[in-house]
């Protein structure tokens, strides 16, 4: 009888140091094969990151559909935030400056869209440039809110990325527009896997052997701007999606479902559908 804790004890030291063990031989892999500096990237990107409690007082204070996520569902969209924010270049013009929290709420914004998605961080994308307020575009020749150029850089105009999350059901938010434009590019360039190029394309054939652009146009579900040309079409529909879900559902059903099976998720479902590991 006194022998057993002994033998508890000495089978948890035992496991422990196989653990050890194995971490050893993953980092030192890991390093001979990617370098010291990529190896830690890789473990970096391999762990689930945390926020500090200022910042997820400000998601909390910010996104309603942040104050409605359970602890697992939270915990992941918390890890992918972070790791958005250290991956991204970040940088202000006319005299903008980029704070932490400016980076958070963006980056928010970003995952809020590919939350469903295995491949999260918009891969082809590797700059965010912020305007204090509407700029001329050398691209476009226009004055503009906000940019998504295939290069890999994605653009805001500050006045009107804050405007967009002030109200979560009014139909406009900068932040998802944009990154619905950098979805569309990241379709093309196959970067998210195969289901989501096949859920692209089933919901692009909806698009357009169903006249769903003619019948948005026709019930006013999306703002006029949004039915020019599918690649507007496609940012729009991600504003919808989720600023104003119910309209969506009620109006295009079939192109809702669409979506749902292409984001990996539905604003609409209950709470208890989202809660999972982080990763």
């Amino acid at each position: 009888m006194d022998s057993a804790p002994a033998v508890f004890i000495l089978t948890l030291f035992f496991f422990g140091l196989v653990i050890a063990f194995i971490v050893l031989i993953l980092n030192n892999g890991l390093k001979h094969l990617f370098g010291d500096k990529n190896s830690d990237r890789f473990l970096f990107y391999l762990i689930p990151q945390r926020l500090s409690q200022p910042d997820k007082r400000l998601l909390h204070q910010t996104f309603l559909f942040y104050r409605k996520m359970l602890p697992g569902k939270q915990k992941l969209f918390d890890s992918r935030v972070k790791k958005f924010m250290l991956e991204k270049k970040f940088a202000g013009r006319e005299g903008f400056v980029i704070t932490h929290e400016k980076k958070l709420l963006i980056a928010a914004s970003a995952i809020r869209v590919t939350l469903g998605l295995r491949t999260y961080n918009f891969p082809s994308f590797h700059t965010i440039i912020v305007y204090p307020e509407k700029f001329y575009s050398g691209f476009s020749k226009a004055v503009v809110r906000g940019e998504t150029n295939a290069a890999g850089v994605i653009v805001f105009s500050w006045k009107d990325f804050l405007f967009g999350i002030s109200d979560a059901n009014d139909n406009l938010n900068l932040g998802y527009h944009e990154f619905g434009h950098a979805l569309f590019v990241e379709r093309f360039r196959e970067t998210l896997g195969m289901a989501f190029n096949n859920n692209y394309d089933a919901w692009n054939r909806l698009v357009y052997r169903e006249q769903k652009l003619k019948e948005a146009r026709i019930k006013e579900t999306f703002r006029q701007y949004a039915t020019s040309n599918k690649h507007e079409f496609f940012a729009v529909a991600v504003e919808n999606f989720f600023e104003r879900p119910e309209r969506f559902r009620n109006d295009l059903p079939n192109l809702y479902k669409r979506m749902t099976q292409l984001l990996k998720q539905d604003p609409l479902a209950p709470v208890r559908r989202y809660d999972r590991k982080a990763s």
